[in-house]
């Protein structure tokens, strides 16, 4: 692993920030700057983290003139991870509060749990397990009432799912340099560190 990797983490108003710097720091990686309001073109990895709003987080990245350049960091083959609110984030929409355009960088949409949750309390938090290369991953956390819903899903696409009251959601997808997570791995102890450790080596 490269420890002098250059990492941004994007401040859009969102929870656990200073969560995920402490977690890249036990793995080793030093070079983590939380950016509010500065450039992005020189960090060689982003990650789009967070608990929050769709909403205001995307006024945040509109503000500050980010859209383009999250795009064009991914359109240079720079590294993108995308945690919980930032999986969501990547989607063309979110009808979270109110219908609000997204980031399009995949073809997706927003939609709240209630719609397929019918028996079990929502926001869905706390330890569950994802389904992926017919392996199964456990012991991750989660908190949330939104997921993400991928269109034209094709061999890019390496995804897993995670069931919760009988309904599959997507809970993690990798295409080329992006990589997104609806779990929290800087809330899910050595499982999720060694999931940041992997990201970063692979």
């Amino acid at each position: 692993m490269n420890k002098k990797v250059k990492i941004g983490i994007i401040h859009y108003g969102c929870g656990n920030i200073y969560n995920v710097a402490k977690s890249l720091y036990k793995i080793g990686l030093k070079d983590v700057t939380i950016v509010k309001n500065g450039s992005l073109k020189h960090f060689d990895v982003l990650i789009l983290p967070g608990v929050g709003s769709f909403k205001n987080a995307m006024l945040h990245i509109k503000k500050n003139d980010y859209i383009e350049q999250i795009t064009d960091h991914i359109k240079s083959g720079k590294k993108l991870l995308g945690i919980c609110l930032g999986m969501q984030l990547l989607m063309q929409s979110s009808e979270e509060l109110q219908e609000t355009k997204g980031l399009s960088i995949l073809k997706g949409k927003v939609l709240n749990l209630k719609n397929f949750i019918k028996n079990k309390p929502l926001p869905h938090v706390g330890l569950n397990s994802i389904s992926l290369d017919n392996k199964k991953f456990s012991q991750l956390y989660f908190d949330h009432s939104y997921v993400a819903i991928l269109k034209n899903v094709n061999n890019n696409f390496n995804i897993g799912h995670t069931l919760y009251d009988g309904h599959k959601f997507l809970s993690y997808l990798k295409m080329d340099n992006i990589t997104a997570v609806q779990f929290h791995p800087e809330l899910s102890g050595k499982k999720g560190l060694k999931f940041l450790y992997d990201f970063f080596i692979n």
